[in-house]
């Protein structure tokens, strides 16, 4: 039989404020609805909690759905038949009350109990309350809190429920909430799932992203044109509101002076107070140039968050493009400099195809710019050698520093490195 009680303790130290409960349609039911409110100045409360939790909670799709579908009701309370209700800010998503509201529905699962009591054979039956659990789980320096609970066979279902009770409704329109967690389990009775909502409060908002040029790193460190690099950024949030969904994009040069969006990545778990979470895409050197490439990582490109500091958002590393010597292992060309680091006024080159090819010989400098172009027509098999001169397209002699000669014949290149010292 599925069990069912009444929260009845109240702790003298607590002022517990109890909605009334409900049914609703598809033989679903929800819960009586809690909400707490402490002094601030009882430090009692803070007596239980423990550090803070450093699990990767990444949000489900029922979860998220969730998320969105409360949010905007309280963002227009109108828009679900509520307009009594003010408009009030999102919910954030806390590691800590996402813990103990997906522990909670699995618990009630499990233990085929529906309250709001946590319920264990094993320890008794009923033994402890919904914000004990939520203290339990980590969820330190609040001065509110509350939660709501359904079993539903949807999320829509579930979040009509509580719209339709007031002590639910008063815990979704309470502007006091800030911070929330949501926990949705599968396998209760006639098909529904158990779902649990926590609210908490914090203080306020406050929210810092941050990467800055040590956290960016390239596999491999020094690709050739053609090869994809695997890039990544550990993203850091250095205050006390967890974030989620953060955002990141990547791109080949300053995006705030031209530069090439190359890939965007949505991190998937919540990232909590002092943690790190790492983004990462893939980039395709194919058509690149050899040498320098700037690649900016900007965070919350789209300033989901209001943060305290704004200016800690974006950060840049240089990848050299074809900056170590490199031969391709094939049969077909092979290319060859005599004088890779040189003082004389000119440079032989020497390359073998042994097949025809369409032949595109150029020199880069080390920011990837086109020098001059030796070679750019077909070949037939054969060695050939040519001498470049220090000469730029313009004619000019090029000034000491790195360079890169590349060639490509049909769709395979080689790149091998120069340096001019005088």
């Amino acid at each position: 039989m599925f069990k069912k009680k009444l929260l009845v303790s109240i702790s003298t130290l607590l002022l517990i404020q109890i909605g009334v409960s409900g049914w609703s349609l598809d033989n679903g039911k929800i819960g009586e609805s809690q909400s707490i409110s402490v002094d601030p100045k009882i430090s009692s409360a803070e007596s239980i909690v423990r550090t803070d939790s450093k699990a990767r909670v990444v949000p489900t799709p029922d979860e998220i759905l969730l998320i969105k579908l409360v949010n905007s009701a309280r963002a227009d309370p109108s828009s679900v038949g509520w307009s009594s209700y003010p408009p009030v800010g999102p919910l954030e998503p806390n590691v800590q009350l996402w813990e103990a509201a997906r522990f909670h529905s699995e618990e009630m699962v499990n233990n085929n109990y529906f309250d709001h009591d946590s319920y264990d054979p094993a320890q008794g039956g009923y033994y402890e309350d919904c914000f004990t659990r939520m203290q339990r789980f980590g969820y330190s320096g609040w001065t509110t809190m509350g939660e709501n609970i359904a079993m539903q066979p949807s999320v829509g279902a579930a979040l009509n429920a509580w719209l339709n009770s007031t002590g639910h409704r008063n815990n979704i329109f309470n502007g006091d909430f800030t911070e929330h967690g949501i926990g949705i389990a599968e396998g209760g009775p006639s098909g529904n799932k158990l779902f649990t909502h926590d609210f908490g409060d914090r203080d306020g908002i406050a929210f810092d992203l941050k990467v800055s040029a040590t956290d960016i790193s390239f596999s491999p460190e020094n690709p050739i044109p053609g090869q994809v690099v695997e890039i990544s950024a550990v993203i850091h949030n250095i205050r006390k509101t967890h974030a989620f969904p953060v955002w990141v994009h990547f791109f080949n040069g300053d995006p705030n002076s031209g530069g090439e969006l190359i890939g965007a990545d949505s991190i998937e778990a919540i990232i909590p107070r002092n943690g790190t979470e790492t983004s990462t895409i893939n980039w395709n050197t194919s058509g690149e140039s050899p040498g320098a490439h700037q690649i900016w990582v900007r965070v919350d490109p789209n300033n989901h968050f209001s943060e305290t500091d704004e200016g800690n958002n974006e950060a840049y590393r240089n990848i050299y493009v074809g900056v170590e010597e490199f031969q391709e292992q094939l049969p077909n060309f092979s290319l060859n400099i005599f004088a890779g680091i040189s003082s004389n006024k000119k440079i032989e080159i020497d390359y073998c195809l042994s097949s025809p090819a369409n032949c595109l010989l150029r020199i880069y400098d080390a920011c990837g710019r086109v020098v001059t172009t030796l070679v750019n027509e077909r070949k037939k098999p054969g060695h050939y050698k040519i001498n470049w001169n220090r000469e730029s397209l313009h004619k000019s002699k090029v000034t000491p520093g790195i360079y890169f000669c590349n060639l490509r014949c049909n769709e395979i290149a080689v790149t091998k490195k120069l340096v001019i010292i005088h």
